[in-house]
C-alpha cells in the first residue's frame, strides 16, 4: 500500500509557494446574508492563461497536469474529486485519517494569509503535524 508522505507534501508545498510568491486566485465580489457586497479572495488550483497564468495554489502545486481538468476551480467542484485527483498525482493509494485535514491546513496557508507569513505559517502547519519544518537545519 502507499501512503501519503506527509513530509515530502510539505516540502513539495513550500518549494512551490516560495518560489511562487504570490497567491493563485483574485478577489471577487460576493454577497452574505444580508445582501451585503464585500469582496473576498477566490482561489484557483490553477490560473488561467488569462491573468494568472502559471500558478497554483498550495493543492494545485501537488495536482499533475494528467490530473487537473478546469472544472476542478467551479465552485460547486465536490473537495473529495479534487482530492481524488490529488491523491492520484501523488501515487497514493489509501488515505490515512487525517490526510484531508492536513492537506486542507496547507491550503489554508495559502488563501488565508499574505506570501510574507507563508512561511511561518507553513512551519506552524510543520510543527502541529510532528513534520520538519521547511529549511530548518
Amino acid at each position: 500500500m502507499t501512503y501519503m508522505d506527509r513530509q515530502d507534501v510539505l516540502n513539495r508545498v513550500h518549494a512551490h509557494l516560495m518560489a511562487q510568491g504570490v497567491p493563485c486566485g483574485r478577489m471577487e465580489e460576493a454577497n452574505n446574508f444580508e445582501g451585503e457586497t464585500h469582496s473576498m479572495f477566490k482561489c484557483r488550483y490553477r490560473g488561467d492563461a488569462y491573468d494568472m497564468p502559471g500558478l497554483k495554489c498550495a493543492i494545485g502545486a501537488l495536482i499533475t497536469d494528467e490530473h487537473y481538468y478546469p472544472d476542478m476551480d467551479i465552485e460547486a467542484m465536490p473537495v473529495v474529486a479534487v482530492l481524488d485527483e490529488v491523491y492520484a498525482s501523488l501515487g497514493v493509494e489509501h488515505e490515512r485519517q487525517g490526510d484531508r485535514f492536513f492537506l486542507e491546513a496547507l491550503q489554508r496557508v495559502h488563501d488565508k494569509f499574505p506570501p510574507a507569513e507563508w512561511l511561518d505559517r507553513l512551519a506552524a502547519v510543520a510543527a502541529k503535524w510532528e513534520l520538519t519544518a521547511p529549511g530548518a537545519a
